[in-house]
């Protein structure tokens, strides 16, 4: 029997290549940011989240961190254009630093202007536990899920939602239409990621 794969939603997720060094390095400058910035109020509850200006901060570790973004949106587009390179690709958008201490989560928000968004983890504390700090995508169809009626086999396939783990190192790419939150940190030590929005600047010809 034949079948349409349609109206599927992709989320990327990979390891970037950078050390714990270098994760370290980036957490630090995220406080240090963190102190002459009273931040801004978007999605974040109880967290700080910056000023969505991080692209154009040239020093370092943020270049790198830019350059390995930029690095894994060339790499979704490229699988969803089945393997063909995309040379002729650039980038316009935005990043912005979220620092979420005890008590704060991101509430259920999308990122309506650009077509690819994500979050790169910088520090996950070590003793988070069951779906703390964890991002949770929510399906965009309607009632989907009385599909699966009631067979457990089927279920998995047609959940309301999705949950990522996260952890240091981690970058998850995901399209700005898809709606999403961020479990509630209960941790002592602050949680950090740098969240992104891109658009496609110069389509491939």
């Amino acid at each position: 029997m034949n079948c349409f794969e349609t109206f599927k939603t992709p989320i990327f997720y990979d390891q970037i290549k950078l050390s714990n060094s270098q994760l370290v390095e980036i957490k630090e400058k995220c406080l240090q940011l963190r102190l002459n910035d009273l931040g801004e109020k978007v999605s974040n509850v109880n967290g700080w989240h910056s000023k969505a200006d991080l692209f154009s901060n040239n020093e370092q570790p943020f270049s790198i961190v830019k350059q390995e973004i930029m690095k894994s949106a060339n790499l979704v587009v490229t699988k969803l254009g089945g393997g063909k390179c995309l040379n002729n690709l650039k980038w316009k958008g935005q990043g912005w630093i979220n620092i979420s201490p005890t008590n704060s989560l991101n509430a259920p928000h999308d990122h309506p202007g650009f077509q690819w968004s994500g979050v790169l983890y910088i520090s996950i504390p070590e003793d988070i536990t069951g779906s703390e700090g964890q991002i949770e995508f929510l399906d965009p169809r309607n009632s989907v899920y009385n599909t699966a009626g009631r067979i457990p086999s089927l279920q998995k396939y047609f959940a309301a939602n999705i949950k990522i783990k996260p952890a240091n190192g981690m970058i998850v790419i995901f399209p700005s239409y898809l709606r999403h939150w961020v479990y509630p940190h209960a941790s002592n030590e602050d949680r950090i990621s740098i969240a992104f929005n891109l658009t496609q600047e110069v389509a491939e010809v």
